[in-house]
């Protein structure tokens, strides 16, 4: 799809003419572009990057791939199924493992506490912070504090690693913008979206867009992503 198209496709989503292409991601997974999903009996085999830079998810394993139609308030998403099901999609071919600032919208639809649930990890244990992204500690309802972030955002509002991310106000449990950022490279191998490290278990729930950079945003870089997303998905 040409940058010009996508631009078009983007102001009638709520995205005011801004694209995440304008601030050069090194990777952009959307949902709502059918062309970009690749479904096999009814399961995805590939979700294409449209960043430019080929980084697309795949899965070959027919049983660790999820499934196309969930829904984000009307607008299509990617279904991670229940917990503990090892479903994830990946990109083994990043020649670059800076995933320095991410942005995604989704929702957890499992109950009131995680079961290591993860959402983006690196693909196996090496690098930065032993490759673990986001990652929802067992038994509780917040993240895990051994990750490749120093800053955490939910609905575009600073919280810690420590702070309840599910049930109690429910923010991620209703459709949400989360997003984190580190203040330095980062140096993992590989990129996993909806599953964990040498496929360890899975997000229960929904994603519908992924957005990472190889660098951290400025403020008024952030506040465009933020707007672009909320009012895109209407968070």
């Amino acid at each position: 799809m040409s940058r010009r198209r996508i631009l078009l496709a983007n102001q009638t989503q709520g995205g005011g003419g801004f694209s995440p292409l304008d601030l050069n991601p090194n990777l952009w997974l959307d949902a709502t572009d059918a062309s970009t999903i690749t479904e096999v009996s009814g399961a995805i085999s590939q979700w294409d990057d449209k960043s430019g830079n080929n980084y697309n998810v795949s899965q070959s394993d027919v049983t660790k791939r999820p499934t196309n139609g969930g829904s984000i308030n009307g607008l299509n998403a990617i279904d991670l199924g229940g917990g503990l099901n090892k479903k994830r999609l990946v990109t083994t071919t990043a020649s670059n493992n800076n995933w320095q600032d991410v942005y995604m919208v989704l929702r957890w639809d499992g109950s009131s506490s995680f079961n290591w649930a993860n959402i983006i990890t690196a693909l196996n244990s090496s690098g930065t912070s032993f490759g673990i992204g986001l990652t929802g500690y067992s038994n509780t309802n917040y993240f895990y504090t051994i990750t490749w972030l120093d800053d955490l955002f939910i609905n575009t509002v600073p919280t810690s690693l420590t702070a309840p991310a599910i049930g109690v106000g429910n923010p991620l449990n209703s459709n949400a913008l989360l997003s984190f950022s580190a203040d330095n490279a980062i140096n993992v191998n590989g990129f996993g979206v909806g599953g964990g490290r040498n496929n360890d278990d899975s997000w229960y729930g929904v994603i519908g867009e992924v957005v990472a950079f190889p660098r951290k945003l400025s403020a008024t870089e952030r506040g465009q992503m933020n707007t672009y997303l909320t009012n895109k998905w209407g968070l």
